[in-house]
């Protein structure tokens, strides 16, 4: 994501923060610390999320079909079984933000083959503790949704440098008004998912892109 070395020390302090909530809920000294990953020598952020879920955790929620644009091949549906199902919890939902000629940038759904390594994305992630062997925790970083903000670094070289410093221009726009504005929702009691773009962020998208390099 270009991340600069202070913006993620600063992630990772809010991380260990987030580790410490988790430990008051659990019993003393049975959490695992959180470390980050490297990809080649850089520090990184390992996220992702499960196809399935085991059927005894379900805790009534009901089974959702694959979207076609995941498994157009019927790979993952052919495997659901009596023991594993698909959530709504498991599903990765992916947008691309666009600034319009009135200047708002909304978001649309888009298919998930139109995110390319090198792009810059915005990345909405959760928290959960799960249980390991020998009543020991750790924490999981878990993607529920990932929104394109610029996929010009990978256009091809066919348009005129002028084209492209256009394109750059108002991918680099987008990533501006996204990074000053609104203050962060304040954090909910519920589980309930909450993933997505409302009508109101359309206008004030806020405080997205501060911790990521564009040059």
């Amino acid at each position: 994501m270009g991340l600069g070395g202070t913006k993620f020390s600063t992630m990772i302090e809010n991380i260990y923060d987030i580790q410490h909530i988790f430990e008051r809920s659990l019993p003393h000294n049975t959490m695992d610390a959180w470390v980050p990953s490297y990809y080649e020598t850089c520090k990184a952020l390992d996220m992702g999320n499960h196809y399935f879920t085991d059927r005894r955790d379900i805790n009534g929620n009901a089974p959702i079909s694959f979207g076609t644009e995941i498994d157009p091949h019927n790979i993952l549906t052919n495997t659901l079984s009596n023991e594993f199902v698909h959530l709504l919890e498991n599903k990765v939902d992916y947008y691309e933000a666009q600034q319009g000629t009135d200047n708002i940038i909304r978001y649309y759904e888009i298919n998930p083959m139109k995110i390319r390594p090198g792009d810059v994305v915005e990345v909405q992630v959760s928290f959960v503790a799960i249980p390991l062997k020998q009543q020991r925790y750790k924490i999981l970083v878990v993607l529920p949704a990932i929104t394109l903000l610029d996929c010009s670094p990978l256009r091809v070289s066919q348009h005129s440098a002028k084209v492209h410093n256009a394109n750059r221009k108002q991918n680099a726009s987008i990533a501006r008004r996204m990074s000053r504005g609104a203050e962060p929702r304040q954090a909910s009691q519920s589980l309930k998912r909450k993933i997505g773009y409302e009508e109101d962020e359309e206008h004030d998208a806020g405080e997205k892109l501060s911790k990521m390099r564009l040059d």
